[in-house]
Protein backbone atom coordinates (compact mmCIF):
# COMPACT_ATOMS: atom_id res chain seq x y z
CA UNK A 1 0.00 0.00 0.00
CA UNK A 2 1.11 3.27 -0.71
CA UNK A 3 1.70 5.72 2.15
CA UNK A 4 2.18 9.51 1.70
CA UNK A 5 2.62 12.28 4.45
CA UNK A 6 3.72 14.95 2.47
CA UNK A 7 4.23 16.97 -0.84
CA UNK A 8 7.79 15.80 -1.10
CA UNK A 9 6.57 11.99 -1.06
CA UNK A 10 3.28 12.71 -3.28
CA UNK A 11 5.78 14.60 -6.11
CA UNK A 12 8.57 11.29 -5.65
CA UNK A 13 5.46 8.89 -5.70
CA UNK A 14 4.18 11.06 -9.17
CA UNK A 15 7.61 11.15 -10.58
CA UNK A 16 8.08 6.81 -9.74
CA UNK A 17 5.07 6.32 -11.53
CA UNK A 18 5.49 8.58 -14.55
CA UNK A 19 8.92 6.87 -14.80
CA UNK A 20 7.50 3.31 -14.79
CA UNK A 21 4.53 4.90 -17.43
CA UNK A 22 6.91 6.15 -19.92
CA UNK A 23 9.42 2.87 -19.59
CA UNK A 24 6.54 1.11 -20.21
CA UNK A 25 6.17 2.84 -23.70
CA UNK A 26 3.29 4.80 -22.85
CA UNK A 27 2.51 8.19 -24.03
CA UNK A 28 3.74 10.63 -21.08
CA UNK A 29 0.90 13.24 -21.86
CA UNK A 30 -1.41 10.36 -21.40
CA UNK A 31 -0.34 10.00 -17.60
CA UNK A 32 -2.50 10.16 -14.67
CA UNK A 33 -1.48 9.04 -11.04
CA UNK A 34 -2.68 6.04 -9.50
CA UNK A 35 -3.23 6.11 -5.54
CA UNK A 36 -5.91 3.73 -5.53
CA UNK A 37 -6.62 2.64 -1.96
CA UNK A 38 -2.99 4.91 -0.46
CA UNK A 39 -3.11 5.36 3.25
CA UNK A 40 -3.00 9.88 3.17
CA UNK A 41 -3.97 9.96 6.74
CA UNK A 42 -3.15 13.25 8.14
CA UNK A 43 -1.13 14.32 5.04
CA UNK A 44 0.03 17.67 4.70
CA UNK A 45 -0.60 17.87 0.65
CA UNK A 46 -1.66 22.01 0.53
CA UNK A 47 -1.96 23.01 -3.21
CA UNK A 48 -1.39 19.80 -4.40
CA UNK A 49 -2.66 18.83 -7.59
CA UNK A 50 -4.01 15.10 -8.59
CA UNK A 51 -6.02 16.40 -12.01
CA UNK A 52 -7.65 13.18 -13.25
CA UNK A 53 -5.71 10.78 -10.31
CA UNK A 54 -7.19 7.36 -9.46
CA UNK A 55 -8.02 8.37 -5.54
CA UNK A 56 -10.43 5.37 -5.32
CA UNK A 57 -10.81 4.02 -2.11
CA UNK A 58 -7.83 5.84 -0.97
CA UNK A 59 -7.65 7.28 3.10
CA UNK A 60 -7.54 11.35 2.98
CA UNK A 61 -9.03 11.16 6.61
CA UNK A 62 -8.02 14.56 8.53
CA UNK A 63 -5.32 15.46 5.73
CA UNK A 64 -4.58 19.32 4.98
CA UNK A 65 -6.18 19.32 1.21
CA UNK A 66 -6.91 23.21 1.04
CA UNK A 67 -6.42 24.70 -1.99
CA UNK A 68 -5.82 21.08 -3.87
CA UNK A 69 -6.62 20.52 -7.30
CA UNK A 70 -9.14 17.31 -7.68
CA UNK A 71 -10.46 18.41 -11.10
CA UNK A 72 -11.54 15.23 -13.00
CA UNK A 73 -10.27 12.62 -10.10
CA UNK A 74 -11.79 9.50 -9.03
CA UNK A 75 -12.35 9.53 -5.14
CA UNK A 76 -15.04 6.82 -5.49
CA UNK A 77 -15.72 5.43 -1.97
CA UNK A 78 -12.80 7.80 -0.22
CA UNK A 79 -12.59 8.11 3.08
CA UNK A 80 -12.53 12.16 3.87
CA UNK A 81 -13.63 12.43 7.01
CA UNK A 82 -12.37 15.46 8.94
CA UNK A 83 -10.09 16.36 5.77
CA UNK A 84 -10.19 20.34 4.99
CA UNK A 85 -10.64 20.96 1.33
CA UNK A 86 -10.91 24.65 1.87
CA UNK A 87 -11.13 26.11 -1.95
CA UNK A 88 -10.10 22.72 -3.43
CA UNK A 89 -11.25 21.99 -6.79
CA UNK A 90 -13.17 18.85 -7.61
CA UNK A 91 -15.07 20.17 -11.06
CA UNK A 92 -16.03 16.74 -12.48
CA UNK A 93 -14.29 14.88 -9.40
CA UNK A 94 -16.13 11.00 -8.98
CA UNK A 95 -16.78 11.00 -5.46
CA UNK A 96 -19.87 8.54 -5.56
CA UNK A 97 -20.03 6.79 -2.21
CA UNK A 98 -17.42 8.87 -0.33
CA UNK A 99 -17.26 9.36 3.50
CA UNK A 100 -17.19 13.25 3.95
CA UNK A 101 -18.53 13.42 7.56
CA UNK A 102 -16.93 16.39 9.11
CA UNK A 103 -15.12 17.30 5.88
CA UNK A 104 -14.56 21.42 5.46
CA UNK A 105 -15.58 22.19 1.57
CA UNK A 106 -15.53 25.90 2.71
CA UNK A 107 -15.01 27.77 -0.95
CA UNK A 108 -15.03 24.46 -2.42
CA UNK A 109 -15.68 24.06 -6.20
CA UNK A 110 -17.89 20.96 -6.48
CA UNK A 111 -19.21 22.07 -9.73
CA UNK A 112 -20.33 19.28 -12.13
CA UNK A 113 -19.01 16.85 -9.23
CA UNK A 114 -20.73 13.64 -8.54
CA UNK A 115 -22.05 13.50 -5.14
CA UNK A 116 -24.38 10.09 -5.09
CA UNK A 117 -24.39 8.61 -1.78
CA UNK A 118 -22.17 10.85 -0.74
CA UNK A 119 -22.00 11.14 3.96
CA UNK A 120 -21.84 15.08 4.01
CA UNK A 121 -23.06 14.61 8.03
CA UNK A 122 -21.62 17.25 9.74
CA UNK A 123 -19.71 18.96 6.84
CA UNK A 124 -19.31 22.38 6.30
CA UNK A 125 -20.14 23.50 2.75
CA UNK A 126 -19.75 27.18 3.30
CA UNK A 127 -19.99 28.99 0.11
CA UNK A 128 -18.91 26.09 -1.43
CA UNK A 129 -19.86 26.41 -5.26
CA UNK A 130 -22.46 24.09 -6.61
CA UNK A 131 -23.35 24.40 -10.03
CA UNK A 132 -21.91 26.68 -13.06
CA UNK A 133 -23.86 27.98 -16.06
CA UNK A 134 -23.79 24.72 -17.85
CA UNK A 135 -23.96 21.71 -14.84
CA UNK A 136 -25.03 20.81 -12.03
CA UNK A 137 -24.11 18.75 -9.12
CA UNK A 138 -25.71 15.48 -8.19
CA UNK A 139 -27.43 15.10 -4.78
CA UNK A 140 -29.35 12.12 -5.14
CA UNK A 141 -29.26 10.17 -1.92
CA UNK A 142 -26.28 12.66 -0.61
CA UNK A 143 -26.69 12.40 3.60
CA UNK A 144 -26.78 16.69 4.90
CA UNK A 145 -27.66 15.56 7.94
CA UNK A 146 -25.88 17.81 10.66
CA UNK A 147 -24.06 19.32 7.34
CA UNK A 148 -23.24 23.49 8.31
CA UNK A 149 -24.75 24.99 4.99
CA UNK A 150 -23.79 28.72 4.13
CA UNK A 151 -24.21 30.65 0.86
CA UNK A 152 -24.08 27.20 -0.77
CA UNK A 153 -25.14 27.43 -5.06
CA UNK A 154 -27.96 25.24 -6.08
CA UNK A 155 -30.36 24.23 -9.17
CA UNK A 156 -34.31 25.44 -7.95
CA UNK A 157 -34.85 21.34 -9.33
CA UNK A 158 -32.24 20.78 -6.51
CA UNK A 159 -33.86 23.17 -3.93
CA UNK A 160 -37.52 21.19 -4.60
CA UNK A 161 -35.98 18.04 -3.76
CA UNK A 162 -33.58 18.96 -0.72
CA UNK A 163 -37.10 20.45 0.56
CA UNK A 164 -38.75 17.40 0.88
CA UNK A 165 -36.16 16.16 3.02
CA UNK A 166 -34.54 18.74 4.95
CA UNK A 167 -35.89 21.47 7.72
CA UNK A 168 -36.44 25.12 6.52
CA UNK A 169 -33.41 26.61 8.44
CA UNK A 170 -31.10 24.39 7.01
CA UNK A 171 -32.04 25.03 3.57
CA UNK A 172 -31.97 29.02 4.05
CA UNK A 173 -27.95 28.46 3.36
CA UNK A 174 -28.51 27.62 -0.03
CA UNK A 175 -28.98 30.11 -2.76
CA UNK A 176 -30.81 29.28 -6.00
CA UNK A 177 -29.53 29.92 -9.29
CA UNK A 178 -30.98 30.35 -12.38
CA UNK A 179 -30.07 28.42 -15.00
CA UNK A 180 -29.57 30.89 -18.47
CA UNK A 181 -29.91 29.29 -21.52
CA UNK A 182 -27.36 30.80 -24.15
CA UNK A 183 -28.07 30.95 -27.85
Amino acid sequence: MIEIRNIKELEAERDRQRKTWIEAGKEEYEFCLSLEGADLIRADLICSFFYQANLSGADLSWANLSMADFREANLTEANLRGANFYGANFKKANLRGADLTGAYLIEAALIWCDLTEVDLRGAYLTEADGVDDFGVVYLKVANFSGAKIKDTIITQSQYYELAKLYSHEFMGGFIIKDMEVTQ
